[in-house]
């Protein structure tokens, strides 16, 4: 199991137990307490559930060499049980006979015992169920099984590819790239090609993750082949069977775990595990529905009708924009200039003749991205993520900036780290584009919900003091 399905089977331990201990706990004590008390409960429930935290991490339960393997789940779950069975008792028993003498905590005691440990017992066979369906059926029908080569061919190599082989439903091996030094006749029916050819291969075969066995120290080509992948949106990740000097000089980090080897990468990437996606996705579902329902309902022909006043044309303007892995969509906005044949290449600038009086407001407040939300709704792009630019821009601006075409590994963003740092509008000085560029990669490495949200406020916060580049 690598750390993706972990962090998933780890987020549903998580949960079921809070909810269910929670629930335990509630049952227990309306049960047997005669006179209702909010304070009291409060108190027993906040009880409960540092108790039960405490001596979880005491005995690292929520951690991988636990839940990857599901008998070491059940067995350290009982044990948390047990040991928090004692400690209650205990704490109930002092209370009792030390101070308030509350007979009726003996009744509470074992009405939670006997619910805790049946929702312990349940959760367990629910947890093991809900990962398998998911994973094994789910995962397997509406996630296609990611294409996969391997650089080198050695042991190591060797042992990722019987991983790999081993779960077909999540991984599709194609191809071994080797300079065939130091290695023996691979004695495999997958494709052998030189190390030279799997950037192009890759991007050939839609390859987006090619696993190293060769650390860049170790291989003369490796450095450049690094720029190259991820130019073409192809992640280069290295193998190691434990920690490594070259590590600390290339800033490798680990990122997964398969087979028992160390999997690591130039960056790290909060959302290359699934259920961090999952998470945002959802957010960005709730949000933009509410957007749609309760602000694009009425702001929509209201524009609408202004804009059409305003200048002759339609009232949505929709250009194709570079998106997550450099794929294109078609972003919408309202319609803020007069209808022109360089809006495809051409940028906005400041006392631009272009743009409309109403389109002068709208991009002022950033009205006109609004209809974003709608592209946000169907999946192209995120709340938060790096601005999409026009293709025109990501095939310049990808020559000029060595690290350019990373930022495309995420979703399009209506809002993003860099336009809250002022790092927005137009960019025709390419150090602007370098610092944003920055930004974005700094959001990918460093992504979590709370950031989204703190992004969101600060955009909303920035248009009500208004900004200088917005124009």
């Amino acid at each position: 199991m690598g750390n993706k399905e972990f962090q998933f089977l780890r987020s549903v331990l998580l949960l079921t137990d809070f909810v269910l201990i929670n629930l335990a706990a509630t049952v227990s004590i309306l049960i047997s307490y005669d006179y209702y008390n909010v304070s009291f409960l409060v108190l027993s429930i906040v009880t409960v559930n540092v108790s039960w935290l405490s001596i979880a991490y005491f005995f690292r339960l929520y951690t991988y060499n636990i839940i990857s393997e599901i008998e070491r789940t059940y067995r350290q779950s009982w044990r948390v049980f047990a040991v928090q069975i004692l400690f209650l008792y205990g704490l109930m028993q002092l209370i009792n006979y030390s101070f308030f003498k509350l007979e009726f905590l003996n009744r509470t005691a074992i009405v939670y015992f006997i619910t805790a440990g049946f929702f312990v017992l349940i959760s367990r066979f629910f947890q093991t169920y809900l990962a398998e369906f998911f994973l094994k059926n789910i995962t397997v029908k509406t996630v296609p099984p990611r294409r996969i080569a391997i650089i080198g061919y050695n042991d190591k190599a060797q042992q990722l590819a019987e991983y790999f082989h081993k779960n077909d439903k999540f991984y599709e091996l194609l191809a071994f790239f080797s300079d065939g030094t130091g290695v023996k006749q691979p004695n495999t029916k997958d494709p052998f090609f030189p190390i030279k050819d799997c950037v192009n291969y890759a991007v050939e075969n839609k390859v987006r993750e090619i696993y190293s066995t060769v650390l860049p120290s170790e291989h003369p080509e490796l450095p450049e082949l690094v720029k190259r992948a991820e130019a073409n949106m192809v992640r280069l990740r290295f193998v190691a069977a434990g920690a490594s000097p070259a590590n600390a000089i290339y800033n490798l980090v680990e990122i997964d775990k398969l087979n028992q080897m160390s999997i690591m990468a130039l960056r790290n990437e909060p959302l290359d595990i699934f259920f961090n996606r999952v998470k945002k996705r959802a957010f960005d579902i709730v949000v933009s529905s509410l957007v749609i329902i309760f602000i694009m309902s009425w702001l929509t022909p209201l524009l609408g009708i202004l804009i059409k006043l305003s200048s002759r044309g339609p009232v949505f303007f929709i250009q194709e924009r570079s998106g997550k892995d450099n794929k294109t969509f078609r972003c919408m906005k309202f319609r803020s200039m007069a209808v022109n044949k360089d809006s495809d290449y051409k940028q906005a600038q400041k006392n631009d003749s272009r743009i409309t009086k109403i389109g002068a407001f709208m991009r002022k407040t950033s009205l006109d991205e609004f209809p974003q939300f709608f592209n946000v709704f169907m999946g192209d792009m995120s709340l938060c993520g790096p601005r999409p630019h026009m293709l025109r821009h990501t095939e310049e601006y990808s020559k000029l900036i060595e690290q350019y075409m990373i930022r495309h590994f995420l979703k399009p963003g209506v809002t993003g780290w860099a336009q809250i740092n002022g790092y927005r509008g137009e960019t025709s000085n390419p150090i602007l584009m370098e610092k944003r560029v920055e930004h974005d990669i700094w959001y990918m490495e460093n992504w979590s919900l709370m950031l989204d949200i703190r992004i969101i406020f600060l955009t909303i916060f920035n248009i009500f003091k208004g900004e200088k580049n917005a124009y």
